[in-house]
């Protein structure tokens, strides 16, 4: 009885440790939301896949830089909250579909819907 105890306690911890690290390793990749626009969101990628470009946020003053940076069309906009990091499944796209998006100068090229957000 003492076993099963230690067993189903063994299961239920491991069971919930799935961490960012694991996830990551299923296919998620990790991106930092830097601007929200109405052409897309400006979403920086932390992990090591280098699918994106170089991007200056134009600033008064002197432009941020950011590294490894796309551009996302479907992030839902309760998660477009700068500074957040979202973790995602995606396919470089030309363009986004659907019709609700301005053309505004100044974005990044590289372009990408988002398949599947973790919550």
């Amino acid at each position: 009885m003492k076993g099963s105890f230690v067993l189903l306690f063994l299961m239920a911890v491991l069971g919930s440790s799935c961490g960012k690290q694991e996830t990551i390793a299923l296919g998620y990749i990790e991106g930092k939301i830097i601007k929200a626009t109405c052409g897309g969101t400006v979403i920086q990628v932390l992990s090591d896949r280098n699918i994106g470009e170089t991007w200056p946020l134009p600033l008064q003053g002197q432009p941020e830089t950011f590294h490894n940076v796309v551009l996302a069309g479907n992030v839902p906009q309760e998660r477009q909250v700068e500074g957040d990091t979202l973790l995602f499944t995606y396919e470089t796209v030309t363009h986004f579909s659907g019709n609700n998006y301005c053309e505004i100068g100044g974005l990044p090229r590289i372009k990408i819907e988002i398949l599947r957000l973790k919550p």
